[in-house]
């Protein structure tokens, strides 16, 4: 069925390959077979399971480098990741684990089988939009409002056209055309208008693709239409799309469209789809050439080289294969490792030391022994998750600001806390069984006296022995009230089992997986990759 389409459409197929079973070749060696092969322009995948995740993307990242990768997967449901047992596990399934390492290898991910052969097929003949703005030319208003409503549904941006651009479309418009974007250019367009238009838009910086969108009426020519602008397939270096809409009357006007290498779809709302799958490629291109240096300041990472270089060429001048422990300390230290401090002593004067000069762990290395002890005794007890107040503890540990949290067993416990903290403050349940505190009444907010906070702490045992089990509530913790001016995020990771350790960010609070408003991301992360989660 797909070489039938792929006639009418002028796509055109290198190879086809059915994978069968995959028990001595899999992905990854496809994609490096058909990466070297010159009369391959796209590489379009069917796939179910991704089998080796990393040799996947190992072959995936280098062959987008040179030409584009279109994937379809089937099975996207993971009826098992909705019943994990944290916000983060519920928010990083498989398949969005999944979505978010294609984006990082450059991969574009498609929904519908329609789009796979589009977008192979556009990408191969079209230049890369620059960025989300696109300027709608259309002789119809109805199409020209849908196309708006589809380009902004999945991140589309309508462009502002200049003021220079209305001045010249002016000159060649009727005074009833839109003055604006979509640009109407009426019912009675000519092939004439439609060539004019589209010069004039093109030059516009505001502009990143364009559709141009031609309904048969009386007046209109879409065969002439077609003609007229298929010298514009790739003459403006942005994408150019068309939708000629109608049966046989703009069918030879389609065609001769395609024949040019410009996109004709039957509906307008199809090409927007595909103009936001285009800049949706572009962003994991982008994604795809970043790349990530593990020391954070790259001079001196530079410096760092350097000097090892000296050390060891100095060594190598000696005869040396072997480098003594002072030698090997200073080298792993030029490249950020903790060492013990280590001096060279000539005589016995040079080996008396004070107390302060002897060799010591650096902070680093006590925070990692104080985690490693909080971490193995908290496996001892069986348990797989930290309570809240464990959690801040091990963050502390690792320099990261968290708000202070006194653990208190009982009503007077809690408010002599409060007391030590200031008011006004928060009373959250302790437990090392139940994760979500909200949904047993465990959140008690802007408690402003003593009095108020003894009675949270019996309210919630109450609760939490009502909603939960008794056993659930062991006691809570008291932290100060933070000013509700902000935003509540969710920083959390989750380890895939195919794709290792997976970050997630997005918008936190009580709701945060009702609007599952989150960007999963593939450490290591670089500035620019982070960024790209923030937004």
């Amino acid at each position: 069925s797909v070489l039938d389409w792929s006639v009418g459409q002028k796509v055109g197929f290198s190879a086809v390959i059915s994978v069968g079973a995959m028990m001595d070749v899999d992905f990854s060696d496809f994609i490096e077979y058909l990466a070297n092969d010159e009369n391959t322009k796209s590489i379009v995948l069917y796939m179910e399971t991704i089998g080796n995740a990393r040799q996947f993307l190992s072959a995936a990242r280098e062959a987008s480098l040179t030409k584009p990768i279109i994937v379809i997967k089937g099975g996207k449901t993971d009826a098992a990741a909705q019943a994990a047992a944290s916000h983060t596990g519920s928010l990083t399934g498989s398949d969005a684990v999944l979505d978010a390492a294609f984006k990082r290898a450059g991969v574009l991910r498609v929904e519908d089988i329609a789009d796979v052969f589009e977008m192979a097929d556009i990408l191969s003949k079209q230049p890369l939009a620059k960025g989300r703005r696109m300027a709608i030319l259309t002789n119809a208003g109805g199409p020209g409002v849908l196309a708006c409503d589809a380009l902004s549904k999945n991140g589309g941006v309508l462009a502002e056209l200049e003021p220079e651009t209305i001045d010249k479309l002016n000159k060649v418009l009727p005074a009833a055309w839109s003055h604006g974007n979509p640009i109407d250019i009426l019912g009675d367009a000519t092939a004439t208008t439609y060539e004019k238009s589209l010069e004039i838009i093109a030059k516009d910086k505001n502009c990143d693709g364009y559709l141009v969108v031609l309904t048969p009426q009386a007046m209109t020519a879409p065969t002439d239409c077609a003609t007229a602008l298929k010298k514009y397939a790739t003459s403006t270096g942005k994408p150019v799309l068309s939708s000629w809409m109608g049966g046989p009357d703009v069918e030879a006007g389609a065609q001769a469209l395609r024949e040019a290498g410009i996109p004709c779809y039957k509906y307008p709302d199809m090409a927007c789809r595909t103009f936001n799958y285009m800049n949706e490629y572009r962003s994991n291109l982008e994604s795809n050439y970043e790349r990530i240096d593990m020391h954070s300041r790259l001079d001196e990472l530079h410096g760092a080289r350097e000097e090892a270089s000296k050390l060891i060429n100095g060594i190598r001048k000696t005869g040396r294969t072997l480098m003594t422990e002072a030698e090997s300390k200073k080298l792993l230290k030029l490249y950020g490792l903790p060492v013990t401090a280590c001096e060279v002593a000539q005589s016995p004067k040079d080996h008396q030391r004070h107390p302060q000069d002897r060799p010591n762990f650096d902070d680093r290395g006590r925070a990692v022994e104080e985690a490693s002890k909080l971490i193995n005794g908290i496996r001892k007890t069986g348990r797989t998750l930290m309570t809240e107040a464990e959690s801040k503890q091990l963050l502390k540990l690792y320099g990261l600001p968290v708000t202070a949290c006194e653990v208190a067993q009982s009503p007077k416990e809690a408010g002599e806390a409060a007391e030590k903290i200031g008011f006004p403050v928060v009373v959250k349940l302790n437990s090392t069984t139940i994760t979500h505190k909200f949904d047993v009444g465990g959140v008690k907010l802007n408690l402003r006296s003593k009095a108020e906070v003894e009675k949270a702490f019996t309210e919630m045992k109450e609760s939490v022995s009502r909603l939960a089990s008794p056993e659930g509530f062991e006691g809570v913790t008291v932290q100060p009230m933070i000013s509700m001016k902000g935003h509540e995020i969710i920083l959390g990771s989750s380890l895939d089992p195919q794709l290792g350790p997976v970050v997630l960010f997005g918008m936190g609070g009580s709701l945060v997986e009702v609007f599952k408003d989150s960007a999963l991301g593939l450490p290591p992360l670089n500035a620019n990759l982070a960024t790209k989660m923030l937004h």
